[in-house]
């Protein structure tokens, strides 16, 4: 099948599922619900992808396998972080400031987050489109994915397990990875998006895979990531965040100030 086929078919997907979550989230009241679509609508489009691409079966199992798992494992620890929660303050503040306005709102943004499934998806199905012989380049991917991962699932884990603790409630989180970046989940979602860089080396449009990493970076900065999540931590943590925005990298683990 065409790529610019696979993009329409997963595009015309993802709406779908987008619109079927913006009517959810009106029932429960609860936007939160477009974070678990978003990482299940590209771990979809990946092994559909892998299954409908054009280029090297092996290739195209490997992307299949290592953007699938992804995506899959981060929409499933969204689920259980926010199915049984309350809204996220990030969504509670844009329906409250909407107020009438709010569904009207949100259904179009639902429909953003389907164009963002279509975008982050191209690295996908470029790798699936390639149809080079596999080389190590392939391979330094896989282990890039495999690397991101490890560093999700750990930080994931230990984050999880800080929270679970009473006499830490309403602290920051400081053990582990969070000891050496305030957002290291966020870091290692970043370099998940290069791996499929130089797995995309012999297709023909090669380079829009580069457009993975450099999207990541812009949501992250600028978007939905780091600007709101920082904003309720002061609101929910005050100065104990705020030292620790002092002594602590944004972004990249690095050594600690003091």
């Amino acid at each position: 099948m065409a790529p610019i086929s696979l993009l329409l078919i997963a595009g015309a997907a993802a709406s779908t599922l987008m619109l079927a979550l913006w009517v959810l989230q009106r029932a429960r009241r609860d936007a939160g619900i477009v974070d678990i679509g978003w990482a299940f609508g590209l771990g979809a489009a990946a092994v559909f992808y892998g299954v409908f691409g054009g280029g090297l079966p092996a290739r195209r199992l490997m992307v299949a396998c290592l953007a699938g798992f992804w995506g899959f494992r981060l929409a499933t620890y969204l689920f259980f972080r926010i199915w049984w929660s309350k809204e996220d303050g990030r969504y509670k503040t844009l329906r409250d400031n909407r107020g009438d306005r709010a569904d009207r709102f949100f259904f179009f943004f639902f429909q953003f987050q389907a164009l963002l499934i279509v975008l982050f998806s191209v690295p996908f199905l470029v790798c699936s489109s390639a149809s080079g012989p596999l080389s190590w380049l392939d391979f330094l991917g896989v282990g890039i994915g495999v690397l991101s991962l490890c560093g999700e699932l750990t930080a994931d884990a230990q984050l999880a397990r800080f929270r679970r603790q009473p006499e830490n409630k309403g602290k920051t989180c400081r053990v582990g990875l969070w000891k050496y970046s305030r957002h290291p989940n966020y870091f290692f979602e970043w370099i998940h998006w290069f791996a499929y860089v130089p797995m995309s080396i012999t297709a023909a449009c090669g380079w829009a895979s580069l457009g993975g990493p450099m999207l990541m970076l812009l949501c992250l900065f600028w978007l939905t990531g780091i600007p709101y999540t920082e904003r309720q931590a002061l609101k929910s943590r005050g100065e104990d965040y705020r030292n620790y925005q002092r002594t602590t990298s944004v972004f990249v683990p690095w050594f600690v100030k003091h």
